[in-house]
């Protein structure tokens, strides 16, 4: 099964939010939706006046009810008081979905700072990340090539295995030009780091990485 997870304040779910979570619902064919009102979110401080945690995650179920069967609402992180790490929420539900795959779902804000997060990680290391285009100027950050919506990462440890996080530069570069030119990437078979190419292969559902190096592949240190 394909689970979308779709998080935020929701203070209160607006147009967007609805038009975002419907967007994932068709262009990714998910067969599940579930929608997480944050407790406290980590990045920023709510107003006194603001909704309460249960106020918010009323008006979240609305919007679950109005997107249909497929999508719902979860109290998974109002539950777990304190501040709400997406991390700690990716984890969580892979352990209750240990067999299905986990799509994050976030804006081009989101995701070209996702490498500065809590932990991020383990959120790659747990599930995909969707970024939706919210106007033509998100569009543009995500795919200046490509008439696009959605920017789909699948899965950290390719980065990982080059003992390299990927910088918002990198993403920038990988998902406009399909293509960048990054130092230092580790080689688990030698045990030195080398200069190349990282080369984005993207079918419009998962990216893979390739490398392509100089004709001269010395350069190692």
């Amino acid at each position: 099964m394909k689970i979308g997870i779709y998080g935020g304040t929701f203070a209160p779910p607006h147009l967007g939010h609805m038009e975002a979570a419907r967007t994932a619902l068709e262009q990714m064919n998910l067969d599940r939706l579930i929608i997480i009102p944050d407790c406290e979110p980590p990045h920023k401080d709510l107003a006194e006046e603001a909704a309460t945690p249960q106020q918010r995650l009323e008006m979240a179920a609305l919007m679950a009810d109005g997107l249909g069967p497929r999508a719902e609402v979860s109290d998974l992180e109002i539950r777990r008081e304190g501040k709400s790490y997406t991390a700690d929420t990716v984890e969580a539900l892979h352990e209750t979905f240990p067999e299905d795959e986990l799509w994050l779902l976030m804006g081009t804000d989101m995701f070209l700072t996702v490498q500065n997060w809590y932990q991020p990680e383990r959120i790659f290391q747990y599930a995909g990340v969707a970024a939706f285009s919210r106007s033509e100027e998100d569009t543009q950050a995500l795919c200046q090539n490509k008439d696009c919506k959605f920017a789909i990462w699948k899965n950290n440890k390719w980065w990982a295995a080059k003992k390299k996080q990927p910088t918002k530069a990198v993403v920038s570069a990988l998902l406009n030009d399909g293509r960048v030119r990054v130092t230092g990437l580790y080689s688990e078979k030698t045990g030195k780091t080398y200069d190349a190419t990282v080369v984005l292969e993207d079918d419009g559902q998962y990216a893979n990485f390739k490398l392509e190096f100089d004709q001269r592949k010395g350069g190692s240190r």
